[in-house]
């Protein structure tokens, strides 16, 4: 995958939730080798999760590829529960910039 998928991605998700472009659209990227937080890149799943505990985030759509290991989309996910996001959308980029 390449970073105009993820483009595409956010830029298709900021039309169909209008509230979460107009609430500033906090994103966590885990996809095309990329661990990134609303820009922030981090070099490890370990940063990225203490990153979005610091952050609490309300509003969250996260991104993934076919290429990211479950087991960090479970603790990505699970972070953003723990920090009571009160919306929490998952989306694969596969598909997007084809």
């Amino acid at each position: 995958m390449d970073l105009s998928s993820i483009e595409l991605a956010i830029k298709y998700h900021s039309l169909e939730n209008e509230e979460w472009a107009i609430s500033g659209g906090d994103f966590i990227i885990i996809a095309a080798g990329k661990l990134c937080f609303k820009g922030d890149e981090f070099k490890t799943a370990k940063e990225l999760i203490s990153h979005i505990e610091r952050q609490c985030p309300k509003n969250v759509l996260v991104l993934y590829d076919n290429d990211t290991a479950p087991t960090i989309i479970v603790s990505v996910v699970d972070q953003c529960k723990k920090g009571n996001v009160d919306k929490l959308v998952i989306k694969s980029i596969e598909g997007y910039g084809r």
